[in-house]
C-alpha cells in the first residue's frame, strides 16, 4: 500500500489510515487461518492458538474485524468499494478453508486459494495506495 502510494502523492491524506487497515485485516485472518490450519509456528514463533488456544485465538481475530471497517468507512466510497476481500467476508476467501474437490487439479486450487486470499488482499492495498495518493488509473475497476 505504501510502496503503490509513491506513484501519487505518498503523504496524501488518509495514506497511514489505509495502511493500517489492510494491516489489521491481515492480521485477523493469520489468527483465523492459523486456527483452521492448527498451525503451532506463525513468523517463527508460536502462534496465536497454539500459545493461548484456539478460543483467544478467534475472539482475537474477531476483535481485529470490525476495526479496519470502520477506518474505511472514513475513506470514502471509494475505498469501501475496494476493501480488502478477507475482511469482507466473500465467498472467495471461504474458498480456502477446504481443500480441492475430488476432481479438482491440486495445484490448480492452491493458485486459486492465493490468489483469492493473499493475492487480493495485495492488490486492494495496492488500489488503496494509488487511489489515495491520486495516481491515474490505468486499471479496471471491476
Amino acid at each position: 500500500m505504501l510502496l503503490a502510494s509513491h506513484f501519487g502523492n505518498p503523504h496524501a491524506p488518509g495514506i497511514p489510515a489505509a495502511a493500517v487497515v489492510c494491516e489489521l485485516t491481515h492480521l485477523g485472518t493469520l489468527y483465523h487461518d492459523d486456527v483452521m490450519d492448527e498451525a503451532t509456528i506463525r513468523r517463527g514463533t508460536e502462534s496465536a492458538n497454539s500459545r493461548w488456544g484456539n478460543t483467544i485465538a478467534i475472539l482475537t481475530g474477531d476483535f481485529l474485524s470490525p476495526a479496519p471497517r470502520n477506518l474505511l468507512a472514513d475513506l470514502g466510497p471509494e475505498c469501501v468499494r475496494f476493501r480488502p476481500a478477507p475482511s469482507s467476508g466473500c465467498a472467495p476467501v471461504r474458498s480456502g478453508r477446504r481443500g480441492p474437490g475430488e476432481h479438482d487439479d491440486p495445484l490448480e486450487h492452491y493458485m486459486q486459494v492465493v490468489a483469492d486470499k493473499t493475492g487480493a488482499l495485495i492488490a486492494t492495498s495496492a488500489r488503496f495506495g494509488s487511489m489515495l495518493a491520486g495516481a491515474t488509473s490505468t486499471w479496471s475497476t471491476s
